[in-house]
């Protein structure tokens, strides 16, 4: 908060911070990324994307969280993440070595 009290552009709960689970991600928030998700909500907001990945919806979130997909992006997909990276956009990608089929 500001020194009269308002809350601050820009602050910590101001930021959304999007986990996608749109590709079957091994990072779920409702089973092994619990406690991660918990932390997270503490001081951010949080959502949780289940639908096509849209530029419209990455915009949205100060930063998207693609921990571990196990199925391919499409090429409308990966447009629309590179999209939101060229628009200043925040990604952290969890890959694992093998690529989605080995870690199914």
């Amino acid at each position: 908060m500001g020194p009269d009290g308002e809350k601050e552009r820009g602050s910590a709960m101001e930021k959304e911070i999007l986990l996608d689970m749109s590709k079957k991600e091994q990072g779920n928030p409702s089973s092994n990324f619990k406690k991660f998700h918990k932390k997270l909500k503490a001081d951010f907001k949080v959502s949780v994307n289940k639908e096509i990945i849209t530029r419209e919806r990455l915009l949205a979130a100060s930063l998207v969280v693609f921990a571990g997909p196990r199925e391919m992006f499409s090429s409308d997909e990966f447009t629309a993440i590179k999209e939101y990276l060229q628009d200043g956009g925040n990604v952290l990608m969890l890959l694992g070595e093998g690529g989605e089929g080995k870690h199914n």
